[in-house]
Order: structure tokens, then C-alpha cells, then sequence
């Protein structure tokens, strides 16, 4: 089975608490993209865009943070 060489989480600029759970993740911020996307309209119905954030975690850094197990698969 395949798995993944790199994660990303894209988060609103405002929204701390997807911040902070990003970063107990350990990812880490990549970037910010200015009126980016909409997920919402105002009263009259135009997109509001928001500034959105984009934080990665490549899978050597995840593994680096966690401790090594003995008689993981494929260790002796």
C-alpha cells in the first residue's frame, strides 16, 4: 500500500483553533493566500473571501517526532 509523502491542511487566517491544531500536529505554515476562497456571502449574496493559510508536514518530520518502536514491521 502506498502512503503519503506529504500532507497539507488549508485554514482560514481567523480560525485559531484549526491553527493550533495544525501546529500540535506538528505541521507547519507554508504560506497565506489573500482573498483566496469563499465559503460564504454577505447580505446581498457576494462571495466574502477570506485569507487562508496553508500549512504542510512531510512524513519525514512526522516520523521524526515520534519515538521508535522495537519489532516495528520490517525492524528486528
Amino acid at each position: 500500500m502506498k502512503q503519503a509523502r506529504r500532507l497539507y491542511a488549508y485554514v482560514e487566517e481567523d480560525n485559531a483553533a484549526s491553527r493550533r491544531l495544525c501546529e500540535r500536529l506538528g505541521m507547519r505554515p507554508e504560506g497565506l493566500f489573500k482573498e483566496f476562497i469563499s465559503f460564504r456571502q454577505d447580505d446581498k449574496g457576494t462571495p466574502v473571501f477570506e485569507n487562508t493559510l496553508q500549512y504542510a508536514l512531510l512524513r519525514k518530520e512526522w516520523e521524526a517526532r515520534m519515538p521508535r518502536r522495537s519489532g516495528a514491521e520490517g525492524e528486528p
